[in-house]
């Protein structure tokens, strides 16, 4: 059985700013088959985020419908297990590092 992480339709946060607008259904997001220690398990990994998080605040426009996914987009991290957060971190932080220009004096 692949482990998955569930993502409530809507965060509890969010709820009252939200009802009504957000697929009623809760959505899966499968992780188990990346290696998120890898940039490409990292990045298949935030594509899915994105997804769910684009078909649960589909109904929200401009700063709404960023506000919203970017709530999806931490609730859905917060669910990873401790050593699944903590190897997809570190491999984000070494993205940032690496795609960050370096001032050499």
């Amino acid at each position: 059985m692949k482990s998955a992480v569930i993502i409530p339709a809507l965060l509890s946060t969010l709820t009252l700013a939200l009802a009504g607008t957000a697929s009623a259904e809760p959505q899966r997001l499968a992780w188990s088959d990346l290696d998120l220690s890898s940039a490409a398990g990292a990045r298949t990994l935030d594509l899915r985020i994105a997804r769910i998080a684009r078909t649960l605040c589909n109904n929200h426009i401009g700063l709404d419908q960023a506000h919203c996914e970017r709530g999806i987009r931490e609730e859905a991290l917060s669910k990873l297990p401790a050593p699944a957060r903590n190897e997809y971190a570190s491999t984000r932080q070494q993205r940032l590092s690496a795609s960050t220009p370096r001032r050499d004096q």
